[in-house]
């Protein structure tokens, strides 16, 4: 890289500064002090380059001169940066990622703090190997049940439309970004949990849950939950309060590994419905068919739902 870097006039170096610098304000993540270490080292020689090139030699007598294709200023500060891109990338923090697959039963993990998490099928939890130094931020991609160690360094969840921050506590987290009328949802059994996100805060106790709106980032004020049929989906069972049925078959879809389909007449329709435990999807698709009134019948992969 440093020879690449020395080959070039004073207008590309000068060019190439320019980028690193901006680049460097519009990161959007911490700077390791082994980032700062090769940064410091690009720039060293950045700089050199410079004052070489401002004055060069002359050659005493004329010279072959050997005509070959050469990059533009753009190619090469393009090249320059790739070369740093894949850098930082290399020294960045590792990331540990739990998944379950479709099909799976909840699944439990556990934390380098200690803590505990288990995830519904098709859920996704990552952290970074700087988890437990100044916060221990988790993100999360599903559903969740974390009974976290208590300690004075903060634990974060964070989903795609807010933050949840406890000390010490157990508490539920739903957040599928890809849903009907995507939301975050904070339902908590034991202790007090704050959750903010882009227009709105609150803190919840036991039996409480909110609700984090995707379109406007409003959270909404506590409200009266049964934390045992919010977290049945732990033991097998479901809940569901007014949901879309778009999102239902979406959920059994994860759950069972199976195909659900149904029109757009179907999907926005809503259903409350809650079963302690549903050992087979086609359990599940016949109660709901039975409480909206349609009518449903297997196919390849799965189950159709379908108007009378």
């Amino acid at each position: 890289m440093t020879g690449l870097l020395r080959e070039q006039g004073p207008d590309t170096v000068q060019s190439m500064e320019d980028v690193w610098e901006l680049a460097a304000r519009t990161t959007y993540v911490s700077v390791d002090p082994r980032k700062s270490a090769v940064r410091s080292r690009v720039m060293e020689t950045v700089q050199s380059s410079a004052d070489r090139a401002v004055a060069p030699l002359k050659p005493k007598r004329p010279a072959l001169r050997l005509v070959v294709p050469s990059f533009s200023r753009f190619s090469a500060v393009a090249a320059c940066l790739v070369i740093l891109v894949a850098s930082a990338f290399l020294l960045s923090p590792r990331i540990q990622t739990f998944h379950v697959p479709a099909g799976m039963t909840a699944s439990q993990f556990t934390l380098p703090d200690g803590s505990t998490v288990s995830l519904s099928a098709g859920s996704r939890l990552s952290y970074s190997e700087e988890f437990g130094k100044e916060v221990r931020p988790v993100r999360l991609h599903g559903r969740a049940f974390f009974d976290v160690e208590k300690s004075s360094v903060p634990f974060e969840v964070h989903t795609f439309d807010a933050v949840t921050t406890v000390l010490g506590t157990s508490f539920g987290v739903e957040a599928w970004p890809g849903e009907m009328e995507p939301a975050s949802e904070v339902v908590v059994a034991t202790g007090r949990v704050a959750v903010a996100a882009r227009n709105g805060e609150t803190v919840l106790v036991p039996g409480e849950k909110t609700v984090v709106q995707r379109e406007d980032g409003t959270v909404s004020a506590p409200a009266t939950t049964d934390v045992q049929r919010s977290l049945s989906w732990r033991s097998g069972g479901f809940m569901y309060d007014n949901e879309p049925i778009g999102n239902v078959l979406e959920d059994l879809e994860r759950r069972y590994d199976v195909k659900l389909d149904a029109p757009a007449s179907i999907r926005l329709r809503r259903i409350s419905y809650w079963k302690q435990q549903a050992p087979t999807a086609a359990e599940v698709v016949g109660d709901i068919a039975a409480t909206v009134g349609v009518r449903y019948r297997a196919v390849k992969g799965g189950y159709e739902l379908f108007l009378q």
